[in-house]
């Protein structure tokens, strides 16, 4: 990962410059198991004033790649991981994750817990503590926008085919769909397939011969 490799010398410089306060952060860290979101804001609050140079200074301008194909979606044991290119002075890789999903109604494929990846929010956090939000604050609306698919077409051509009267030989069945509901919404390396689940009503009509056959008498024998 570029941004791996050009920020190393500077969070060493980081780390040596302000290494008695980052031990303070662990051995609070260490005491309470865990740092909440409100206290991070807060200790980040706190190094910017102390250090306006390096925690307070705006970071490098963040901007997609201009090429074509500059984020791209890949299939990761059933969620998705999307890989995206920037450029500008932050430039390099940047990894998300998320599972998609059908909206109630099954025509809105989205990915609601699309986040950035761990190794991600650790590099860019190398270049300036809590730069990896303002980064994420950029790029994340734009690609929830770019993974939110509308299927409304695709669904309603399926009511529709499903719809009406289908007939095998002398069986015609009447089918009415009245609502669809989402199944199962699944990323694999060929792509994400979804199922729905229809629901109706059918009438099958059709035509049946009996062959009828001629009464039997049976007539017992009298005993001897």
């Amino acid at each position: 990962n570029t941004i791996i490799v050009e920020c190393q010398a500077r969070a060493a410089a980081i780390l040596a410059k302000h290494k008695a306060d980052l031990i303070k952060i662990r051995d609070e860290l260490i005491e309470k198991k865990t740092i909440e979101g409100a206290r991070t804001k807060e200790i980040i609050e706190e190094l910017r004033e102390k250090y306006p140079k390096d925690v307070g200074a705006p970071g490098p301008e963040v901007k997609l790649g201009a090429g074509a194909g500059t984020t791209t979606a890949a299939d990761a044991n059933g969620r998705v991981l999307l890989t995206v290119e920037t450029a500008g002075e932050l430039k390099g890789t940047i990894y998300y994750w998320g599972t998609p999903r059908l909206d109630d109604t099954g025509k809105s494929l989205t990915i609601p817990d699309l986040q950035m990846a761990n190794e991600s929010r650790t590099a860019i956090d190398s270049i300036r503590l809590g730069f990896w939000q303002t980064v994420d604050r950029e790029l994340q609306p734009k690609l929830r926008q770019a993974m939110a698919i509308d299927l409304s077409t695709q669904v309603d051509r399926l009511k529709q085919s499903v719809t009406g009267s289908h007939r095998s030989g002398d069986l015609t069945m009447d089918i009415l769909v009245t609502r669809q509901q989402p199944d199962q919404v699944r990323s694999t390396a060929q792509g994400i397939t979804v199922s729905l689940l229809f629901e109706g009503t059918a009438n099958a009509t059709g035509q049946m011969t009996l062959q009828a056959q001629p009464p039997q008498a049976m007539l017992r024998q009298p005993n001897r």
